[in-house]
Parts: structure tokens; C-alpha cells; sequence
């Protein structure tokens, strides 16, 4: 039965731990990303298409 729980404890923590940030802080900080690659594709005379 410790065995179990201790699994069990530990799934529960994992999930925790990815569902701490939420959504709409993670777009942002996609959107974040995003500008900052644009940025650097221009600086090299890149065009992402």
C-alpha cells in the first residue's frame, strides 16, 4: 500500500508542477519568444516564412 501511494504522490506532484503556470502566462511568454526570433531572423537578413 506505500508503494501505491507513494506513485500515486509522486504523479500527483508531476502534474502539479506543469499545471502550476497558467495558460495565459504561457502565451505570453510564447508571444515573447516569438518577437525575440523575429528580431534575431532580421538581424541575420532571415525570413521565416
Amino acid at each position: 500500500m506505500r508503494i501505491t501511494r507513494s506513485i500515486v504522490h509522486g504523479r500527483v506532484e508531476e502534474q502539479e508542477e506543469r499545471y502550476a503556470q497558467p495558460l495565459p502566462e504561457l502565451e505570453r511568454e510564447v508571444e515573447t519568444f516569438d518577437e525575440k526570433i523575429d528580431e534575431n531572423l532580421t538581424t541575420m537578413e532571415l525570413v521565416w516564412a
